[in-house]
């Protein structure tokens, strides 16, 4: 048997293995792991049909259908699990890009077009500029998304680490897709009385396989991926409630007042900066209702002018997404020891400061991507699964 076909049959049975896998994990939850199911069926859907290609007769492969339609899903899901990590992984609500859908649709037109319209000395060839056009523009769309909210992203998190690390792999991976079809078209207008030439496919069912293999060598990073409830650590969300401050001042100071406050507060900057990060997060100020700035530069014995000015040069948030983070992080740890067991939500959203649970629901799944009562759902399964 051709080595070709070797790759191309490992593909698929490591592929079904890993599926299994991610099925049957008892970490396995969320719609991330439903997109990696997805993605390692439909590439090793596309390896297996290879096979088909060794016995091809007519200029129209016997598959084309099949693969059409598995090239067509492929690079959608793709972007789709990609939007999912940076929506998870970067706490953002970016909208599905409307580009997407458009390549979705030209593409199952222009294919329908083909068959309709290209006679079958034309077909092979146009299918493969239609084909990489395609997958190019996914790339694209893809890579713009990842660099955008992701790869510039400063972080010691070690899954978000894992994740610019995994989504940069499968990046690697899928760029293969639209070279393979440059390479087809190259070599069938030099040769076309060979329509596929199978000598750079296997490339991409070697990829595949390192991916199933990593995927079943490290379990426990790959499920880490789906951004599930983590035991709570405040001194943990202390640290990055400090790394939203920034000890230097990027923008020019243009407003007069905000000029004279600089030349009083420049040469203890730090000191200041340092004041606010030694607030008691466990019982801060701002988690009264009706707390104000004011009121945290009370506590902070440091005049009102003074904490204005570093909210707005040297924090990268506002005071409002402060105090709601402030509070979203208390409750958080609120859920985490039980709080909800003898209390409702309501009295949640009271406790930590808001007047009532709309703009707390709706704070909550800004900064968390959960309600809170999936929250409180995902940490009782997070505290069952330790015991």
């Amino acid at each position: 048997m051709d080595i070709k076909l070797y790759i191309f049959l490992t593909t698929g049975l490591l592929g079904l293995v890993t599926t299994l896998q991610i099925i049957i994990h008892k970490k396995n939850s969320g719609i991330l792991n439903r997109y990696i199911i997805l993605l390692i069926g439909l590439l090793t859907s596309k390896q297996l049909t290879n096979i088909l290609d060794f016995n091809i007769q007519n200029n129209i492969p016997a598959n084309g259908l099949l693969n059409t339609f598995i090239t067509l899903m492929l690079s959608f899901v793709l972007y789709m699990y990609f939007l999912k990590m940076v929506n998870k992984s970067q706490k953002k609500n970016i909208p599905f890009s409307k580009s997407a859908i458009v390549l979705f649709l030209l593409y199952l037109t222009s294919n329908i077009l083909l068959l309709l319209l290209i006679n079958d000395s034309q077909y092979i060839l146009y299918k493969y500029l239609t084909d990489l056009l395609y997958s190019a523009s996914f790339i694209y769309l893809n890579f713009k998304l990842l660099n955008n909210y992701l790869w510039r992203q400063q972080t010691n998190s070690k899954t978000e680490l894992f994740t610019i690390k995994w989504t940069a792999i499968l990046m690697l991976l899928f760029v293969l897709t639209p070279l393979k079809y440059a390479y087809q078209i190259i070599y069938y207008l030099i040769d076309s009385s060979k329509l596929i030439d199978s000598n750079y496919q296997p490339l991409v069912g070697i990829g595949s396989i390192g991916v199933c293999v990593y995927i079943l060598l490290n379990p426990n990073n790959f499920y880490n991926l789906n951004f599930n409830i983590t035991q709570y650590n405040f001194a943990e969300t202390e640290t990055k409630i400090k790394l939203i401050w920034k000890t230097e001042i990027d923008e020019a100071i243009i407003n007069k007042a905000d000029q004279e406050v600089y030349k009083r507060i420049s040469k203890r900057l730090k000191y200041y900066l340092g004041k606010v990060n030694t607030v008691d997060y466990e019982n801060h100020i701002l988690l009264k209702p009706d707390s104000k700035l004011e009121d945290l530069a009370l506590q902070l014995q440091m005049p009102k002018s003074h904490l204005a000015f570093l909210f707005k040069y040297n924090c990268q948030i506002s005071f409002i997404e402060y105090k709601k983070i402030i509070r979203i992080e208390k409750a958080k740890k609120l859920i985490v020891d039980d709080f909800l067991k003898f209390n409702t939500l309501n009295g949640l959203a009271k406790k930590v400061g808001f007047k009532s649970y709309d703009p707390f629901y709706k704070s909550f799944k800004e900064i968390t991507s959960f309600g809170p009562m999936d929250y409180n759902i995902n940490n009782n399964k997070l505290k069952n699964n330790l015991k």
